[in-house]
């Protein structure tokens, strides 16, 4: 055992002893990080990461100037810059708009949920002859369906649907007709 030890603790000084007198050949050697190509994804996803952090703070955040500028170091035009904030603002829109949609939509499984529990709960305490709260579960879940349907394959037209009930709900059906591109008068 303890020849075992000597012998490990001698190939290690020789190694150690190679490494001194035979250094790695350059190429071999790890490359300065400045010389480093980054792609412009590389790019966006680095400065992303690093202002994630900051932006928690509102001090460390940057404003349109300051985009504008870093843009311009980067060989990014004002035009693109905008063009670009115009299209995040949308998307980040868009995505809000569909989270709200998806919203009502668990609210109306709630709804629909709650419903029929109550209304099964009745038929069972009252008798089980005839199941009457299969109607209203067929019923119910037929409108479920179609609004998942329509959430799922045209949000838009969900979206539309929502805002011309609203409008018939407050007894404004003038600017309906005004607004709807589908209907024509002729005189």
């Amino acid at each position: 055992m303890a020849e075992s030890a000597a012998s490990e603790s001698s190939t290690e000084a020789s190694a150690e002893s190679s490494n001194e007198l035979h250094p790695e050949p350059p190429s071999e050697q790890a490359k300065p990080e400045n010389s480093r190509r980054y792609s412009s994804d590389e790019v966006a996803d680095i400065i992303r990461l690093s202002l994630q952090d900051e932006n928690r703070n509102s001090e460390n955040s940057i404003d349109h100037e300051e985009l504008i500028s870093i843009g311009k170091e980067v060989g990014v035009s004002q035009a693109q810059i905008d063009r670009a904030v115009g299209l995040l603002e949308d998307e980040h829109q868009t995505k809000d708009k569909e989270r709200r949609l998806w919203l009502r939509f668990k609210g109306h499984c709630f709804t629909f949920a709650f419903i029929n529990l109550v209304c099964v709960s009745i038929n069972v305490f009252t008798g089980t002859e005839s199941f009457w709260a299969g109607y209203v579960l067929f019923g119910t879940g037929l409108f479920l369906l179609g609004h998942y349907a329509g959430l799922r394959y045209a949000p838009d037209f969900v979206e539309m649907a929502i805002e011309r009930t609203r409008l018939h709900a407050f007894g404004q059906s003038a600017i309906l007709v005004a607004k709807d591109a589908n209907v024509s008068f002729t005189v």
